[in-house]
């Protein structure tokens, strides 16, 4: 549990004395003046509302919005404007008082933040402290520069959010969602990249017993060089329906966590991996209804390494029923191995151009029969992409016991 005490000796209190709420008035500070580099941390109270406006930048060594100082409450920090900057050498910390002193931050309209861009070791908490509530809302082609980590959810108890709705956050080390406590990102527009040359990720759920959720409906998620983990130590839960990820990997769950899980919901958008490495863990699920998912590398390359584990007994394979052929929702084969000539599997009237494989696996049908068990034949056919090394799933026959059925996959 993080709970700060105010030490007057190294921070400085926006205590809003002239009731215009803006940063730049001298009047507005204790003990006195606009705060600087050197100046000390800047605590804004529980109850405050605070205002960089687009002719203010803002200096200062850390910030921890949401203090004991004040009245429990929820204080508001808004950077509007296009010209309106903030600079932070260190923390960046937002409900950062125990129980109840909650912080808002809103970018909007081009503003610019910079966080921990001199101290290694400090990083951008939203909802830092336990039983406490931080929230950042960016808008209006707003930026969010973080070279380090990225929390929402800091500590046990605590509860982070971040609504992107336009602009860009750039960021250098992890971003977690839930590290210690509740974690939410909602992403309706704009980018979330990891900065060029590196190699962090974004991890969901570092923490078991935890509420940790990814909603996707615009925009693009671009961590290329990293990747994605849906539940790395708890559970967690991303639903997709529209934007683009491009991730070096994606893990629904972790094998070295015992209690991790994670679902996905890709309703729409693609999810594009760089690389062919995709873990859905047993108790996890991948769940696709509308969008594509698209792998890396070539059918080779997957055969060689062995790095796509989907279903495959363990991880949850589901469809939807229709009348007709069935729609693969969920479309990853296990341990690819066995290439084949297509044109020995299937009639010149089936025949298409695409590569493909064969899988043992099971295929069930939720609130109905199993279609084909265990140890079956589940054959996945791959499409490549003209001009491109990349394949896509493009459909898969089986057979159990003579009977024969195929099952669809569409992309958008």
């Amino acid at each position: 549990m993080v709970s700060l005490v105010h030490n007057a000796y190294g921070a400085v209190e926006f205590r809003d004395t002239t009731g215009d709420h803006l940063w730049k008035t001298a009047g507005n500070w204790y003990p006195t003046g606009v705060p600087g580099y050197g100046s000390g941390s800047v605590i804004i109270g529980g109850s405050n509302t605070c205002l960089i406006d687009s002719t203010t930048t803002a200096q200062t060594d850390a910030i921890y919005a949401g203090h004991s100082y004040r009245p429990a409450g929820t204080c508001y920090l808004n950077i509007d404007g296009s010209g309106s900057t903030l600079n932070v050498k260190g923390h960046f910390w937002l409900g950062a008082s125990a129980n109840g002193y909650n912080c808002t931050t809103s970018l909007t309209n081009g503003a610019f933040v910079k966080t921990a861009w001199v101290t290694a070791s400090s990083y951008t908490e939203i909802g830092a402290a336990s039983g406490s509530i931080g929230k950042l809302n960016i808008t209006g082609a707003s930026t969010v520069f973080e070279p380090y980590a990225l929390n929402l959810g800091y500590s046990s108890g605590s509860n982070g959010q971040m609504y992107l709705y336009s602009g860009t956050v750039n960021f250098g080390g992890n971003l977690t969602i839930g590290r210690l406590g509740d974690g939410k990102l909602n992403l309706c527009g704009g980018s979330i990249l990891n900065q060029a040359g590196s190699y962090n990720s974004i991890y969901m759920a570092n923490a078991t017993g935890t509420t940790c959720t990814l909603w996707m409906t615009n925009g693009l998620i671009n961590t290329a060089n990293g990747g994605l983990v849906v539940g790395n130590v708890g559970s967690a839960t991303v639903t997709m329906d529209g934007g683009e990820m491009d991730l070096g990997f994606l893990w629904l769950g972790t094998a070295a966590n015992p209690y991790s899980s994670g679902v996905v919901h890709l309703n729409g958008g693609l999810i594009k991996l760089s690389g062919t490495n995709l873990s859905v863990k047993s108790g996890s699920t991948l769940d696709i209804t509308g969008g594509a998912l698209s792998l890396g590398g070539t059918v080779t390359d997957i055969t060689t390494y062995g790095n796509v584990t989907a279903y495959g007994g363990e991880g949850v394979f589901h469809y939807e029923y229709v009348s007709g052929p069935r729609t693969i929702v969920t479309a990853l084969p296990v341990g690819i191995g066995n290439l084949w000539n297509e044109e020995a599997e299937l009639s010149t009237a089936q025949h298409i151009t695409f590569s493909g494989t064969t899988r043992q696996g099971a295929f069930t049908d939720p609130g109905r029969t199993t279609l084909i068990e265990a140890g079956g034949n589940v054959y996945a056919f791959f499409r490549q992409y003209a001009g491109s090394g990349n394949f896509e799933i493009y459909r898969a026959v089986s057979t159990d016991g003579g009977v024969n059925f195929t099952v669809e996959y569409n992309p958008c």
